[in-house]
């Protein structure tokens, strides 16, 4: 995939960004690996947008973790901030 067709408005590149974004990463084949990564070097507000998501994804599953209500306000804390 090219990123000069994702940048043009390629729709199969835009539908895989689109799926992508609403799956967990360890579940993107290799053209949605390829558009995510045109994604993150485009510098678009879509891209932090998934970063945003993507860090929160890891609070998230950490928290669960440590089932302690203290660490995980925590953590949360430390995010947002």
């Amino acid at each position: 995939m090219k990123c000069a067709a994702a940048g043009a408005g390629n729709k199969k590149t835009l539908r895989q960004l689109l799926c992508a974004m609403r799956k967990n990463p360890t579940q993107w084949p290799p053209a949605q690996c390829d558009a995510m990564n045109w994604l993150q070097r485009a510098g678009l507000k879509s891209a932090r947008a998934l970063r945003m998501k993507q860090s929160l994804r890891l609070l998230y599953r950490e928290m669960a973790a440590s089932n302690c209500e203290e660490v995980a306000r925590g953590a949360l804390m430390k995010w947002i901030s």
